[in-house]
């Protein structure tokens, strides 16, 4: 029975083991030079250990001391599979490939096709290299990009991976792979990212590059690990220049942080890393930065953010700071667009800036800027006489006692809603419209728990509602 301390040992001596086999395939793959016997036997004691799936989480050296990353999986025979990366493939793309390994391969005579994956889709590879080392037999194929991401799904969602080598069908079981392949894929990321940052020096080398890295990401397909790459790669070497306050270094730190994400309204997320990003740039007196920040936060159009208060607002800042303070005339015509548009949530802006427009000349703007005096200051009154809130708390009553027959009462508390934002749209803290949502269906059921109690009466619900109808004319 092996010792405590040889059982210690012994993963230190099969990682070695492996990373030789890993030498062995890629340098078949390359038609390099085979490596020495002593080394080529070690490699047949690890596969004769039986290791199950296993993957590289750092980047390892292989015998020449170049950086690799690499997975595998044995069923305690010479049968298994061996996908290796190695430093550079993006430029040598024959240096990521994947091996099959059985002792049936003996019997193929080239040229051998097929493909390897799991279900649909599958990898298609057009040739297969042969090459038989030390009773291990391998066929190895070069993969793509596109290939390695098929290939990595297959270990993460499927079963069973499947190997067709010309008549040959070979099947592997994929339990608890995606770990494994998940821990391969960042190794691979950190191969990339380390190659893509290397001597940079200035801070403008590095916002050069990180554009450069950011521009090939924009053709590629949305969060893939090709994308993914790039964007960890612009996020490594635009960090610390933002950190010395290059503004031009924060305006990319931000596009790299957005890098396919998609859009907010249709299946997006909130990206806060990219609004600080942009936030610091235009602080740092970059009115790209401005830019930016104003184009995360708009509501306007097709694609835009979602339609809150606080991303009206952030909005019309970051374009007005382009406009007003670094004169770009797209800053000012998308200020323009944000203040103008009919679903504008904050009152209190547009009227200050239909006042200011009508102080120029603008007739259009003095005549809104009247009917929307009128109305903010109507709101503001109605606020302070019967709070809006209160009001659709009780109208909310009648939706939840009777929910098939509310729609009008639905479209009340709505309204009521909107009454509120605009009652306190100069409060910068007011919540948004979900959230005050939710609050009016809590303290509806506040009030009808209190009616169960007898602590309330159903008849002081309906005059506060008749009361409130009176008082905002629904």
């Amino acid at each position: 029975m092996p010792t405590p301390t040889e059982n210690r040992a012994r993963p230190a001596v099969l990682a070695h083991c492996f990373a030789l086999l890993a030498s062995v395939v890629l340098a078949s793959a390359l038609a390099a030079p085979v490596h020495a016997q002593t080394d080529e036997e070690r490699v047949s004691e690890a596969w004769a250990e039986g290791l199950r799936w296993q993957a590289d989480a750092r980047p390892q050296q292989d015998s020449s001391g170049r950086p690799q990353c690499s997975l595998f999986l044995s069923d305690r025979g010479a049968n298994g599979v061996l996908v290796i990366v190695d430093e550079g493939w993006r430029e040598h793309p024959e240096r990521q490939v994947v091996s099959i390994i059985s002792p049936q391969i003996a019997g193929l005579a080239a040229p051998v096709s097929g493909s390897v994956g799991s279900d649909f889709p599958r990898v298609p590879v057009a040739e297969f290299r042969l090459r038989t080392t030390n009773n291990l037999s391998a066929a190895t194929a070069i993969l793509s990009d596109t290939d390695f991401d098929t290939l990595m799904n297959a270990f993460v969602f499927g079963d069973m991976l499947t190997v067709e080598l010309g008549g040959l069908t070979l099947t592997y079981h994929l339990n608890s792979a995606a770990g494994s392949a998940s821990a391969l894929m960042e190794c691979r990321r950190t191969l990339f990212v380390s190659a893509a940052t290397a001597g940079a020096q200035t801070d403008e080398e590095r916002v050069a590059r990180a554009e450069a890295l950011l521009a090939e990401a924009e053709g590629l397909e949305r969060q893939s690990a090709e994308q993914t790459d790039n964007k960890s790669a612009a996020i490594r070497l635009a960090t610390p220049a933002c950190d010395r306050n290059h503004a031009p270094a924060c305006v990319t730190l931000g596009r790299a942080h957005l890098v396919g994400a998609g859009s907010a309204m249709f299946g997006g997320v909130q990206v806060p890393e990219a609004v600080a990003a942009f936030t610091r740039a235009c602080d740092l007196g970059s009115g790209e930065g401005c830019f930016e920040l104003g184009d995360y936060h708009d509501p306007t159009g097709l694609f835009g953010n979602t339609n809150t208060l606080e991303n009206w607002r952030g909005a019309a800042s970051g374009f007005r700071r382009a406009c007003e303070d670094h004169q770009m005339a797209e800053g000012c015509e998308r200020y323009r667009r944000v203040m103008e548009a009919s679903s504008n949530r904050d009152t209190a802006a547009v009227l200050a800036y239909r006042q200011a427009r009508c102080a120029d000349g603008d007739q259009p703007s003095c005549e809104i800027a009247d009917v929307e005096g009128i109305r903010f200051s109507a709101a503001r009154q109605i606020g302070t006489q019967r709070p809006a809130m209160d009001c659709a708390a009780a109208l909310g009553t009648v939706v939840l006692i009777n929910p098939q027959e509310s729609s009008t009462a639905r479209g009340y508390v709505r309204t009521l809603i909107n009454a509120h934002i605009n009652a306190n749209s100069a409060d910068f803290q007011v919540p948004a419209y979900q959230v005050l949502e939710n609050q009016a269906a809590g303290a509806a059921r506040q009030r009808l728990q209190a009616v169960q109690s007898g602590q309330e009466t159903i008849e002081a619900i309906n005059q506060d509602i008749a009361a409130c109808i009176e008082t905002f004319g629904l």
